[in-house]
């Protein structure tokens, strides 16, 4: 719900990037990103893994509960890099304080790999 607030609050984009017709520079917003997954575990106890993001240009801040263990909490600082056109890819090294029922630094990273059809496609009509 925080995360909506923000969202809500600081009017961001959903793609993050201003066009040259809005009369703005292309400048990076802010881009956020709230994900839960629910587990239903027989014989055990049934859990949500809420993960809030937020993004921009190379900073990259994340903040998850009962992902690293139940009832634990942690935050995160990156770095996003990013390269290519139509198969992009993008790494975040990541540092993260843990805190709950375990406590501690941890070392983390993500890694997407995206591919744009259009773009690829646009090329073959103009060779």
């Amino acid at each position: 719900m925080a995360g909506f607030a923000v969202c809500a609050s600081s009017g961001a984009t959903g793609n993050g990037i201003l066009s040259e017709g809005d009369g703005e520079t292309n400048e990076l917003k802010w881009q956020f990103s709230l994900s839960t997954y629910t587990y239903l575990a027989q014989h055990a106890r049934d859990y949500t893994n809420p993960i809030f993001t937020a993004d921009r240009d190379w900073l990259h801040l994340e903040a998850r509960y009962n992902y690293e263990d139940l009832k634990t909490g942690s935050v995160w600082l990156g770095y996003n890099l990013s390269t290519g056109n139509n198969v992009m890819l993008q790494l975040t090294p990541m540092l993260g304080g843990v805190f709950g029922k375990v406590t501690g630094i941890a070392p983390g990273y993500t890694i997407t790999v995206d591919y744009n059809p259009r773009v690829l496609d646009a090329r073959r009509i103009f060779l």
